[in-house]
């Protein structure tokens, strides 16, 4: 088989993957090159509408520090591309349960944030006891269970505090540090809180 032209065919199919995908930037996610380098290995052989194992991932993940298996577990999750690997712990079976229990965007959002509470999100960071986790997802269920009947939605509440601490600090990298955002979307927020700071057309 051609390696060469298959990874080459991924690499064209990815780019076009991940420029139409928003979820991504919904995040604030900055995709790297090791996140890249990792889904092109996968869909070099599977096609990028493939539904992708876990495991099969991470294989790919630790081949080298110049992969990246965390960021592409999240992303095929949010695209419902990700075969999970069987959870056999019963309280994170029960967490997760519980977040299924919720409405499509939320359940999306809480199941990343029980992913970073694994130490499995796009950034390493240590895990929290699998106790632990279901005791934070019990306790926030039922709130967002309320905002969801009151039309509150999953976006508004990551953007209103991101939105809120731009308008006290107009430091794009403070945004950066405090919420893990891009660049560009730090900038967008730092803009839109303050408008004043734009450049001016009609100056030179």
């Amino acid at each position: 088989m051609d390696t060469s032209g298959a990874l080459g065919c991924a690499r064209r199919s990815t780019g076009a993957f991940i420029a139409g995908e928003p979820s991504c930037l919904a995040y604030g996610w900055c995709i790297d090159h090791a996140f890249l380098r990792t889904l092109r290995v996968l869909t070099a052989q599977l096609g990028v509408e493939a539904t992708i194992r876990e495991e099969d991932v991470n294989v790919i993940a630790i081949l080298s520090g110049h992969h990246n298996g965390r960021r592409v577990v999240c992303f095929l999750r949010q695209r419902g591309l990700l075969k999970p690997r069987p959870v056999t712990n019963a309280e994170l079976v029960r967490a997760r349960k519980l977040v299924d229990s919720l409405s499509g965007p939320f359940a999306d959002a809480v199941h990343i944030w029980i992913d970073v509470l694994l130490g499995q999100g796009s950034r390493s960071n240590p895990a929290l006891a699998s106790g632990t986790i279901y005791v934070y997802v019990w306790n926030v269920a039922p709130i967002l269970t309320v905002f969801e009947r009151v039309g509150i939605s999953a976006s508004r509440l990551r953007q209103d505090p991101i939105y809120d601490e731009a308008r006290h600090s107009a430091d794009p990298v403070h945004l950066i540090r405090m919420f893990g955002l891009a660049t560009s979307t730090a900038m967008k927020y730092v803009m839109a809180a303050h408008p004043d700071m734009q450049a001016d057309p009609i100056q030179p």
